[in-house]
Order: C-alpha cells, then sequence, then structure tokens
C-alpha cells in the first residue's frame, strides 16, 4: 500500500480512494480518523474522494444551515479532539450567530462553534447497522475535523435532504485542496472571543486560559473566575474510573466539557451507564456519551479557585503528558449546598488519601 504524504499537491484522489478502501477491507470497522492517520492524509481529504457518490460537498451559508439545523428535530452532535469524542443527542437550537461563530443551547445540546475556523463542510452517507447513516461535517483548513451532525431515528429526513439540496456546491471534484497545518501543536485553540479569532502558540496555561474564557462566554462558569486566585493538585490518572463511579452513585449533576480549537462541547447533569473498553472509558448514557482514551491521561489537575479567599470553583481538569487538558468536568451551577459540600469532600477524600501525583 503506497502511502500518500500529507499535505502534498497535488496528490491522486483516485489512488488515495483505492488505498482507502483496501484498508478498510484490511482492518473492518475502521474509523476514518484512524484511516486518514494511517494513510498521512486528512479527514477532509478522504472524504472528498467519494464526492459524486455518497458525499456531497457543501457551500458554507451560515444563515441558512442555522436555520435549517433548529427545524431538523433531535441531531446527535459530535466534537472531539485527540483523546475525547464527546456526544450529546437533541434538538440543534441555534439561540445566537455572528459572523465569527454561533451559540447552541436546547434541552441537551449545548455548544459554541467558531464559525471563522470552518472552511469546508459535507453531507456525507454512510452505511451502518440500522440502515443508512446521515451527517453533516465541518472541518478546518487544514482538513481535520470540526464537528459533526448526525441524524437520529427522529431527525427530520426530508428538512436534511433539502438543506443539503440547497447547499450543493459547483465543485463536486474528488480533490480536496486544504492548507498547510498550523505551526503549533494540537490543543493551541482559537480564543472564544466575539470580536475576533486569534491562535497562540505561546504558554500553556493560556491554554487553561482559553478552555475557561469559552465556559464563562457560555454562561457555565462564573465570570468571578476572571479575577479569582488558582490553588492546583496532581491526582493519580487511575482515580478517573472510581471518582466518576461515586459521582454517579450519588446523582450529582455535572458538567462535562469537551473542545478542540473550533469548538466547546458541554453536557450537564448526571450520569449513568458507564462502561471500560479496552484503553477507552465509557459514559453511555440515552442523551450523552463520552470516550476518553485513558492511555493519553497523565493525571488530574483539582483547580480550586476562589475570590477574597471564598471558594466559588473547583473542577477536575483531565490533563495529558504535556498538562494539557484533554477535558473539564466540574459541578454544576445553582446546586444545593449539600451537593457543593459533597463534590468537595469527594475530591478532598482522594487528596487525602495520598493519591496526589509529586
Amino acid at each position: 500500500m503506497n502511502l500518500n504524504p500529507i499535505y502534498t499537491d497535488p496528490y491522486s484522489p483516485q489512488a488515495l480512494k483505492q488505498e482507502w478502501s483496501e484498508l478498510c477491507l484490511a482492518i473492518p470497522r475502521l474509523r476514518i480518523r484512524e484511516a486518514a492517520a494511517t494513510l498521512n492524509v486528512s479527514e477532509a481529504e478522504l472524504l472528498a474522494t467519494e464526492c459524486g457518490s455518497t458525499v456531497t460537498r457543501l457551500n458554507l451559508d451560515w444563515p441558512l444551515i442555522f436555520e435549517s439545523l433548529s427545524a431538523t428535530g433531535p441531531v446527535m452532535a459530535l466534537t472531539r479532539n485527540d483523546f475525547a469524542v464527546h456526544e450529546t443527542t437533541g434538538l440543534y437550537t441555534v439561540t445566537d450567530h455572528s459572523d465569527d461563530g454561533c451559540r447552541v443551547e436546547s434541552n441537551t445540546v449545548n455548544l459554541q462553534l467558531l464559525t471563522q475556523v470552518i472552511h469546508v463542510a459535507f453531507g456525507v452517507k454512510e452505511a451502518s447497522p440500522n440502515g443508512p447513516r446521515f451527517s453533516l461535517q465541518f472541518f478546518a483548513a487544514d482538513g481535520s475535523a470540526i464537528h459533526k451532525l448526525y441524524m437520529t431515528a427522529a431527525s427530520d429526513l426530508k428538512m436534511y435532504h433539502a438543506l443539503i439540496k440547497q447547499l450543493t456546491s459547483a465543485d463536486q471534484s474528488q480533490h480536496q485542496a486544504i492548507q498547510s497545518p498550523p505551526r503549533f501543536n494540537r490543543f493551541n485553540i482559537a480564543t472564544f472571543n466575539s470580536r475576533r479569532v486569534t491562535q497562540t502558540t505561546t504558554h500553556l496555561h493560556r491554554d487553561t486560559e482559553d478552555f475557561y474564557s469559552g465556559l464563562i462566554k457560555m454562561g457555565i462558569v462564573s465570570p468571578l473566575v476572571e479575577t479569582s486566585s488558582s490553588t492546583l493538585t496532581f491526582l493519580r490518572p487511575d482515580l478517573f474510573h472510581p471518582v466518576l463511579n461515586k459521582v454517579a452513585a450519588q446523582d450529582l449533576y455535572i458538567t462535562i466539557c469537551v473542545r478542540n480549537y473550533g469548538c466547546i462541547q458541554v453536557y450537564q447533569g448526571p450520569i449513568q451507564n458507564i462502561r471500560i473498553t479496552g484503553p477507552w472509558f465509557n459514559i453511555l448514557d440515552e442523551h450523552f456519551s463520552l470516550h476518553l482514551n485513558t492511555e493519553a491521561v497523565s493525571g488530574f489537575r483539582v483547580n480550586t479557585q476562589s475570590t477574597d479567599g471564598k471558594q466559588v470553583l473547583k473542577t477536575l481538569e483531565i490533563i495529558d503528558a504535556n498538562h494539557q487538558m484533554i477535558a473539564l468536568i466540574l459541578l454544576n451551577a445553582g446546586q444545593e449546598t449539600d451537593n457543593v459540600n459533597l463534590w468537595n469532600e469527594l475530591i478532598a477524600e482522594e487528596i487525602s488519601r495520598g493519591n496526589c501525583l509529586g
């Protein structure tokens, strides 16, 4: 199998399509993200090889997209980074949008999407055990996936197909032009700022600041955090399963956040169905799923933030070997004092048992 070097133009879409087909035969159930990595190309380049068949390249008419998605009925929204996949199912209700991005907030789907980061979109039809599966997928200029929307059994497929027809681009070639990847690591993100989109390569603490600033803008975290002081405690990586089991047993309403450099997606509520599959820690609930690659987790930061000596936020920051955040977990705002105390005691118990790193 001849692997195409990434970001080399031109390449042969026909050869790439053949290599993808051979790879799928050799490794059944291989996901497109892993296939793209194996073939040394981006997801967008791989999908484009199916244009004219099961994939449709789309124009980015955001007002039409937002209006139509709000009327499509329940969808499954998916946002991921290298080590975590966050899925929520519900209405895709766009509550605010501008030239920079949009805010989606409904019964369960809660996210902020930076449309400035998105350069190409596809309508995708793929086979599944339950029949054809339809999705709308958005990609950055380097061909990496930013956000995906999958139709569900309760979605209005007539609305979806009408939207795809209206958005269909005149360009349905099987070649997808992409830009070279940014010269910074995978977790340097776009700042979630309504006035501009910036990118940074400087300090790791900016990674944390940008994550929290995005959550402040979404109303997930109090603005008080901007002026608060922080105390960091590091916990061992193998505590993730027992800590989340305790959260599930206590029926605590928590917030779980995953982001990449173009989207922050949030779930707020209880968790119930926890399963371990190989290296993957999974939460598999009715309207929410989380898939976390535990092999990438180097530990937790317990971030206790306070203003004027009063505790306002205690979060679990799941970090990788570079101390950059994979995901963020905190207690939902506005809960009763008993639940706040229970959450704090749960974390304090692990610290007191000597489960700290370093």
